[in-house]
Formats: structure tokens, sequence, C-alpha cells
């Protein structure tokens, strides 16, 4: 099990229309994981983390505070059917308040050629949660053209979805 909480202010110049407006923040986020070693070469890893985002500034509109509570589940599955190869397979799922859920699939197949040199094939994707300023900025504040105000919105929603496909080689020289 690991906590932390972590406390910090940032000044927004982008948003000099405002004055530069800081943004305090706290972020308390806990996890648990528990990893096992099951028979026939296998290792079983499963979790899940929760994190508490609050958050203070004067781009929020007249409340001026905002916070959300985020959580995720995950496993890790990986399976050695000789010591050469290695195949993984995991999955995380997240909830967010206003984005809802989202699964992350993940795959792997790991060769190590010998000690020095590994190639791996990976597929999976990802999930970005919106900050509490993409979900909570107080955009009437703004001179926006209504599309303008519309893809702000859209993208404030929706979080980002990220699919990627790798296959590399490591190579370690000492």
């Amino acid at each position: 099990m690991r906590f932390y909480w972590n406390q910090g202010r940032s000044r927004y110049r982008e948003l000099s229309a405002l004055g530069e407006p800081n943004l305090d923040y706290d972020t308390y986020d806990l996890n648990v994981e528990r990893t096992l070693s099951l028979p026939w070469s296998q290792g079983l890893t499963l979790g899940a983390s929760y994190r508490r985002n609050e958050s203070r500034s004067s781009i929020y509109g007249p409340i001026g505070r905002q916070a959300q509570d985020l959580w995720a589940l995950f496993f890790e599955h990986e399976w050695r059917p000789e010591h050469s190869l290695a195949t993984v397979a995991s999955a995380r799922l997240d909830h967010h308040p206003l984005a809802g859920y989202s699964l992350s699939p993940r795959a792997s197949l790991i060769y190590t050629l010998d000690h020095a040199n590994t190639l791996r094939l990976s597929a999976g994707t990802a999930f970005r949660n919106p900050t509490l300023v993409e979900d909570y900025i107080d955009v009437s504040v703004f001179n926006l053209g209504d599309n303008e105000h519309f893809e702000l919105l859209q993208q404030r929603q929706n979080g980002e979805i990220i699919r990627g496909r790798v296959l590399g080689r490591l190579s370690y020289r000492f």
C-alpha cells in the first residue's frame, strides 16, 4: 500500500485576460497492489487506486473551489512458457466523475535474445483523465465565438484515449 499527498500552486500565464490567476491544489493518492506467483511460470498483479483532487482558484468562477474523486482497478498477468519468452496482458478500468468509465487493455510479447538484447512487441490503449481545470474552468469569462466555446466544452468532457503499437529492441551495454 502506498499513500501520498501533494500540495502546490500553479500560475496560468495563458489566462492573462484573468490577470494570470493562481491555482492552489491538494492531491491525495492511495494505491493498493498485490502480486501473486502462480503455477506454470505465471504471475498475477491486482490493484486499485483512489485519488482525490482539490483545487482553489478564481478561474472556477464565483464558486472558487472544485474537487473530484477518481478511482481505478487494474491487473497484469505474465506468463513465461520458457526462460527467454514472456507474454504480458494487462488492463486498467478508470472512473472519472464526468468522463465516466474507460477501459485500457494492453498486451506484450517479449523475447530475450541474450543478456544484453530484448525484443518487445506491444499493443494497447491508455486514457488520460481531464484535469480539474479542463473540467471546471468558467468559460463564460472568455470572449469566445460559439464554435470555440463548443469545442472547449467537448474537450473538457471526453478525456483522451491513446492507442499505440510498439516493436522495439532494448540493448544493455556494460
